[in-house]
């Protein structure tokens, strides 16, 4: 893959969805590619990851611990973002369905470049911020719904 499609594919990732360029190619050059091949592990469930994964090509599936279902991410989305900014355990299980290939952005590279760069920081604390209140609007629908169903139009 080419620097450019790199960078297109790290724009996809919410994180990093605000940041110039020049940001950009510090993830992509601190950042280690992995190669997966079908059927291949890439978390644990259990176990706190380095930091985050950014599909770059092939299909990683994502399935929440003690769960069935799971959720493809193709190129361009992130796995476990949460890792980025703190070692947390992380109760998913990600694995390859085919060859693939990811890059591993490390906590510690991500902290620098907030350290680094406030206003990636600030962007990415109004992003985080945003999402909080669309998961909290979100969680109320669900909590309304499930307190009067007939407002969800059940019978």
């Amino acid at each position: 893959m080419s620097l450019s499609s790199d960078l297109a594919l790290l724009r996809l990732a919410p994180p990093f969805a605000d940041l110039t360029d020049e940001h950009l190619r510090l993830v992509a050059f601190s950042g280690e590619r992995l190669a997966l091949p079908a059927g291949g592990l890439l978390i644990e469930a259990g176990r706190p990851p380095p930091g985050a994964y950014v599909v770059l090509a092939g299909l990683i599936e994502v399935r929440a611990a003690g769960c069935r279902a799971s959720q493809p991410a193709g190129p361009g989305a992130m796995v476990a973002q949460l890792a980025l900014l703190a070692e947390t355990d992380i109760v998913i299980e990600a694995r390859a369905t085919r060859q693939s290939e990811v890059l591993l952005v490390r906590r510690a590279v991500f902290r620098r470049l907030l350290d680094e760069y406030p206003d990636v920081a600030a962007a990415l604390h109004a992003r985080l911020s945003a999402d909080f209140l669309r998961l909290g609007a979100a969680v109320a629908g669900v909590r309304d719904a499930l307190a009067d169903p007939s407002a969800a139009g059940e019978p």
